[in-house]
């Protein structure tokens, strides 16, 4: 080969963490704005070589002495994301030394002196020797570990072969990837023996050190065993026997792995024709990395790997006790879930849906029926996931394909029948253009499709009906009906404030105790203590807001233990002092809201994703303007079905009025003022038809100057024939209602059989009062206040 014209003055490249030796290839990837400078006059003047100087520091500066190499510019591109970037394919001359920076704008220029040995033919016998072993031993290593691309081995080869042999102790170092430091001191040393007394100890080190080479190769590939002998007497021959040792020791261990799976056949005559395929791609070929990546997820997936599940419903049944306060209608059907597999373990069992609101325990159950079945436990939360793909993952033909997230668990788990927790999956996106996520659920939780389950990554099909799928929800309005169809869903409502403090006293306390390194010698907290938190400082139908609140107490207590002495210890917190550590309670004094003392003020109760909460209706007569028609104003930030149950309530009062002796017969309620109906919190949206009752009240209440009775809540939907219809949530409305006080409770008549799911601390502490029409609910309301056929006509209020 000719030598390669170098001139004296070269533009400098400058790199970090980088060294570009003599003989070695680099891609360079050129981002600052002096060396996109210099590629810009490299393009533009058709410069074939330019200076490479290291420098370990950005800002450090190019000055004299500087050692740095000649390169040799084998390819250019560009692209501009993230960033403008310039990707530059180098090949390293020679060295040379800076003689003088001759300017630094917009890119370094440097007089240079090329290193003597560049083109030094004869050198000392015993030197050229350990040269050209090396060189035997290494070129095959270079080409196996894939140092260049193969369109350049070849030119490569050509390069060693009319390069002298002083290079190749620069090209061994950069093939076993040294260090920074290790390339930096090596391209310094100008002395060529200096270079062999210190590169070759660092070879011999490679070579000789099995867990080294595993560590410090290049990650996707891996050598074989290498006998720890000196690469100094390694002869010609033995470069030649290496040669045929190398091998890719990582597709023969993939090829073994995929001969020990246990494949189902159809599974099996696709995987071997991926696998041949393999073997005939060059290593460099985009595919060989798809084809790998693909049979590598394939041979990790548990395809006959099952835990062995234990079934004891007697044992069962004391860990759920353990774990969960409470919750015994859940706990009843998990336990009747768990009989039935224990007596047939092949039965095709029904995908539990748990839907309660926020922190009532519904993720921890999933996490508990793994742990009795002995299975592994995996969780997938699906809330936000607006794509089909993250389901059923994306084909392999697409750049950077990867599996569903239900494959992706049962990979994580290694075993073929884990518990999936499918969480939030109420909060699944709606897909669009990606396509719908919940269509794809349809497939992963139907029995009689899910063994044949085909993910679009794996693309073959894979049995899920040994998984045991279990899924969580706040509310069920959101689940399209034909995922819904396939779920059983079992309620799981909130605690009560008996069931809270106890939960607290058994579990949050003592967790938190732990997790701030107390013991109960250092805190107690009282009873009343608890009860305060539960009531006054907390409002949620879960206890994730009371365990907060319990964290803060142990943090306030653990600063005064390791501030004090043992002699104070232990630090009582009770009602009284509480409020030193949380501050003034965020809901005291809620209690007086249940005390409707003016008329036209009526307590209603609903619900919501969070649990029940208090409905304060309020009634005022406006003055209309005059000349104008009278209407009924509604606000506090209404649904339509809420203002649809506020017209049909006002339109019944409206017939009732001459009954119950409100107005004379032919007057009407707006002949004399606009009616306005508020909802207070005008900030919280409201919605559904169960205040239609309580609106009807309000109302009763205003026309007849009557207060509703002290410590009433209703519920219900009202027609226009004044009959009352049955709603939900009737067990987190009567535990709102209990933890505020309320003495008496109307619901509907039809809501009788829902009173059994309801504890006895709130059915002895409440007067549960059904009702099948609005006549009854008045009765109830105003002591007595009945329709005129029972009762003689009221005077006007009017």
């Amino acid at each position: 080969m000719e030598p390669v014209p170098i001139p004296e003055k070269l533009p400098i490249l400058t790199i970090n963490n980088e060294v570009l030796l003599p003989g070695a290839p680099m891609k360079l990837e050129v981002a600052s704005f002096t060396n996109q400078a210099l590629m810009k006059d490299v393009l533009t003047k058709g410069l074939k070589v330019i200076g490479v100087i290291p420098l370990k520091d950005e800002l450090d500066v190019i000055k004299k002495e500087d050692v740095g190499t000649v390169a040799l510019l084998v390819r250019i591109s560009s692209f501009n994301y993230p960033q403008d970037t310039v990707i530059v394919m180098t090949i390293g001359l020679c060295r040379f030394v800076v003689q003088e920076v001759l300017s630094s704008t917009p890119y370094p220029l440097a007089q240079v002196e090329l290193h003597k040995d560049v083109y030094e033919e004869e050198i000392n016998e015993n030197v050229g020797k350990v040269l050209e072993n090396l060189k035997d031993i290494m070129l095959p290593v270079i080409e196996r570990i894939g140092l260049l691309p193969l369109q350049y081995l070849h030119h490569f080869k050509d390069l060693m072969d009319n390069f002298p042999a002083s290079y190749i102790i620069d090209v061994c170092i950069h093939a076993i990837n040294a260090s920074f430091e290790e390339k930096l001191k090596i391209l310094k040393l100008l002395d060529l023996r200096e270079r062999i007394a210190f590169g070759v100890p660092l070879i011999m080190k490679f070579f000789g050190n099995e867990s080294d080479i595993k560590t410090r190769l290049y990650p996707s590939r891996s050598l074989p065993n290498f006998p720890g002998v000196s690469v100094i007497k390694f002869k010609s021959s033995q470069g030649k026997a290496l040669q045929r040792h190398l091998g890719d020791s990582d597709l023969e261990d993939l090829e073994q792995r995929l001969q020990k799976a246990n494949f189902p056949e159809h599974v099996s005559k696709i995987i071997n024709k991926d696998l041949e395929k393999l073997k005939r791609l060059s290593p460099y070929s985009p595919d060989n990395a798809v084809i790998r990546n693909y049979l590598e997820f394939v041979v990790d997936l548990p395809w006959s790997v099952s835990s062995k599940e234990t079934l004891d419903v007697k044992a069962a049944k004391v860990l759920l006790d353990i774990e969960h306060y409470g919750m015994d209608k859940l706990k009843k059907r998990i336990i009747e879930f768990l009989a039935v597999r224990q007596l047939k373990t092949n039965v095709k069992g029904p995908i539990l849906c748990f839907i309660g609101p926020p922190g009532v325990g519904k993720t921890s159950i999933g996490r508990s029926i793994a742990h009795i079945l002995n299975r592994k436990f995996q969780r997938i939360s699906l809330g936000g996931v607006s794509n089909q793909s993250d389901i059923r993952g994306h084909r392999r033909t697409y750049i950077g394909a990867m599996p569903g997230r239900i494959l992706h668990a049962i990979k994580a788990a290694g075993t073929n029948n884990p518990v999936i927790l499918l969480d939030e999956i109420d909060k699944l996106g709606s897909g669009g253009y990606n396509g719908d996520p919940k269509a794809a659920l349809l497939e992963v939780l139907d029995p009689e499709q899910n063994m044949h389950f085909t993910d679009h990554y794996l693309n073959v099909p894979f049995d899920l009906s040994n998984v045991t799928f279990v899924a969580t929800a706040n509310s069920a309005r959101t689940i399209p009906a034909p995922l819904y169809d396939r779920l059983e869903v079992i309620s799981v409502d909130g605690y009560t404030s008996v069931e809270k403090y106890h939960i607290a006293v058994k579990h949050l306390l003592p967790k938190q105790l732990d997790l701030h390194g107390l013991g109960p010698e250092m805190l107690q907290l009282t009873d009343d203590a608890i009860y305060k938190i539960i009531h006054e400082y907390t409002k949620e139908a879960g206890v994730r807001s009371l365990e907060r609140k319990l964290a803060a107490v142990c943090r306030s207590v653990a600063v005064k233990v390791a501030e004090s002495s043992e002699d104070t210890l232990p630090y009582i917190i009770n009602a009284d002092n509480i409020e030193d550590i949380l501050g003034m309670a965020p809901y005291y004094g809620e209690e007086i809201l249940t005390i409707p003392s003016h008329p036209g003020v009526a307590l209603g109760l609903a619900w919501t994703g969070k649990g029940g909460s208090l409905l304060v209706v309020e009634a005022k007569r406006v003055p209309k303007s005059s000349g104008q028609k009278a209407k009924l104003i509604l606000t506090g930030l209404l649904g339509s079905v809420m203002k649809e149950s506020a017209q049909i309530a006002f339109n019944w009062v409206r017939s009732a009025a001459y009954q119950y002796g409100i107005v004379k017969e032919g007057n009407d309620l707006l002949e004399k003022s606009d009616i306005h109906i508020h909802f207070p919190e005008g900030a919280i949206n409201k919605e559904g038809p169960s205040a239609g009752v309580t609106i009807a009240t309000a109302l009763m209440s205003l026309f007849t100057g009557l207060p509703v009775a002290s410590g009433l809540a209703m519920t219900g939907e009202l027609t226009l024939q004044g009959l009352v219809l049955p709603v939900g949530g009737i067990k987190e409305k009567l535990m709102v209602a209990h933890r505020l006080g309320m003495k008496k409770v109307i619901i509907p008549f039809k809501c009788t059989k829902t009173l059994a799911d309801i504890p006895s601390c709130v059915l002895d502490e409440i007067k549960i009062i059904t009702v099948k029409t609005m006549d009854e609910v008045i009765e109830t309301a105003f002591e007595g206040l009945a329709s005129a056929s029972n009762h003689n006509l009221l005077s006007s209020k009017l």
